[in-house]
């Protein structure tokens, strides 16, 4: 199963929001904070298409830049909770 994987900074507000909305839906993730494990920046960067900033959620190769597009507009968020359940319940992805 893909995974959500987060990278996140301890002072974010951003950060702190977007994680908010994943536990808001249930969604389990893995949180990489780039301010305590500093190597995992240049990976970011290099997953994010060379975005610095921070929240970058991924769920599998897909990207997703900052709190606002999950929460406002759902093109994200949604899909990673469809793929989660239907994966949890056994069902393929559509």
């Amino acid at each position: 199963m893909q995974r959500i994987e987060i990278y996140t900074s301890s002072t974010c507000g951003y950060c702190f929001a977007a994680k908010r909305l994943l536990n808001q839906k249930g969604v389990s993730y893995e949180e990489i904070n780039i301010q305590m494990d500093p190597e995992r920046r240049a990976e970011m960067i290099a997953r994010a298409a060379g975005q610095r900033s921070v929240p970058q959620s991924f769920f599998g190769a897909l990207c997703c830049n900052g709190h606002l597009a999950m929460n406002l507009t759902g093109i994200w968020v949604t899909p990673w909770i469809k793929a989660v359940r239907r994966r949890r319940q056994g069902l393929a992805l559509s």
